[in-house]
Order: structure tokens, then C-alpha cells, then sequence
């Protein structure tokens, strides 16, 4: 393991699409446990359009950092241990509650009678339940949560 985190730290910045194109292909395999992966690659993946100049400047640089501190500070992925606690947090602004509804629904096998709590970006999920006028999506979105034993926390410091 320690191998690879070596290889990541000493990765030098590319000087042509292909190099970048490497880079970004290794770090895409792990974009689902790097946290805004997409918003951390966006000034790297914009030059690879067709016909892009190549043009590496301290946007690229801090992007091409970010990624790889991303990389190096990433959750270690671990075997499911159903003694600890469960914390499930979405990050889907609009849709924020279907977020947290097919989240649900892809991890119930984990999730089932086991408390956890759901953090959230977006305050008024929290308040949802306690609102008096909700459509007949909320409504059936309400009746799924509820099949769970869940807690709503609201972080504004989630991005």
C-alpha cells in the first residue's frame, strides 16, 4: 500500500493531454470516495476537450493538487462491520431528498432496523417531517424513510 501512496505523491504535474489523461483516469477509478471529486477535477477534465489548447496554469496546478491530497487523505475502504455506527451523508443540492431516498434504497441490505444518521446540506429535510403541506412525491418519499431508523442532521458545512 505504501507503494502506491508513494507513486501519488511523487506524480508530477503532466505536460501533455495523454499524461493528463493517465492521471485523471487513475484518479477517476476512486472518484466515488473522494468527496467533490468532479468539482476538484473540473479545471483538469475542461482541458481535454476536443481541440483544447494546452494551457497549465496555477488553476490546473492547485486542481492537480487538490486531487492528489484527495487521494492521499481519502477514507480507507474497510469490510462492513455491523457493530459500528452508520452514518450515511448526501450531497445532491436540489435533489437533495431523492438523494437520500436512493441512498436508502441502494444500502437497505446494511441499513435495515440498525439506527444511523443521515447528514444533510439542505436544512429544511430536517424540518420535513413537521410540515404540513407536502406532495404526493414527498409524502411517498416519507413513508420509505420511515421504513428506517434514522436520525436528520443538517450540516451547513457540507458542500
Amino acid at each position: 500500500m505504501s507503494e502506491k501512496i508513494d507513486a501519488i505523491q511523487k506524480w508530477i504535474a503532466p505536460e501533455y493531454q495523454t499524461q493528463l489523461k493517465s492521471f485523471l483516469g487513475l484518479t477517476g477509478f476512486y472518484r466515488r470516495f473522494v468527496k467533490g471529486f468532479a468539482r476538484l477535477a473540473q479545471a483538469l477534465t475542461s482541458m481535454l476537450g476536443k481541440g483544447q489548447k494546452w494551457r497549465w496554469g496555477t488553476t490546473q496546478e492547485l486542481a492537480f493538487q487538490a486531487l492528489k491530497d484527495a487521494l492521499l487523505h481519502a477514507p480507507i475502504l474497510k469490510w462492513y462491520d455491523p457493530n459500528r455506527s452508520i452514518k450515511l451523508a448526501t450531497d445532491a443540492s436540489e435533489r437533495e431528498e431523492l438523494a437520500i431516498v436512493l441512498a436508502t434504497k441502494h444500502w437497505k441490505h446494511y441499513l435495515g432496523d440498525k439506527e444511523f444518521v443521515v447528514e444533510t446540506d439542505h436544512k429544511p429535510l430536517v424540518y420535513l417531517e413537521t410540515q404540513k403541506d407536502l406532495s404526493k412525491r414527498q409524502i411517498r418519499w416519507a413513508e420509505w424513510r420511515q421504513r428506517f431508523n434514522l436520525q436528520m442532521l443538517s450540516h451547513a458545512c457540507l458542500v
